[in-house]
């Protein structure tokens, strides 16, 4: 499609947020500028927070920042890549809305009172003490 790149660009300086393009429509939807508006906002599974378009200097530049959290540095740390629940439950394929939602859900529900991130968060922290207490006891 003629002109697709600059589309593309232009729709994500526009919109705030990454939407979820499955199939063809959906990622004519999501580089058509105006056109994106009633695809899925993409949720990071994690936190159950919409993941925001990133910045961009001069149209091609990705601005990075970091992420302050300490499970974000950790999985970096890591070289760990998630990829977030699988879009089938048992025989059912999810729809893009229902795997949004199941994404926003696995960061947002709470389990003894703490969401997916406070308890990766609560490990990462306990893995931490181990590492330093035994390093203390040489």
């Amino acid at each position: 499609m003629p002109f697709s790149s600059a589309g593309r660009t232009f729709n994500q300086s526009t919109d705030p947020f990454q939407r979820e393009a499955r199939g063809f429509m959906d990622r004519i939807k999501a580089n058509t500028p105006g056109m994106s508006g009633d695809l899925p906002v993409r949720q990071d599974w994690v936190t159950g927070e919409e993941i925001e378009t990133p910045s961009y200097l001069l149209g091609f530049l990705r601005e990075r920042e970091g992420d302050n959290d300490t499970v974000s540095q950790e999985l970096r740390r890591l070289g760990y890549g998630f990829s977030g629940p699988d879009r089938k439950i048992g025989q059912i394929t999810l729809s893009s809305e229902q795997y949004q939602e199941w994404s926003r859900l696995m960061g947002t529900v709470t389990i003894d009172g703490k969401t997916l991130e406070q308890q990766m968060q609560r490990v990462m922290q306990m893995a931490q003490v181990s590492d330093v207490s035994a390093y203390g006891s040489n």
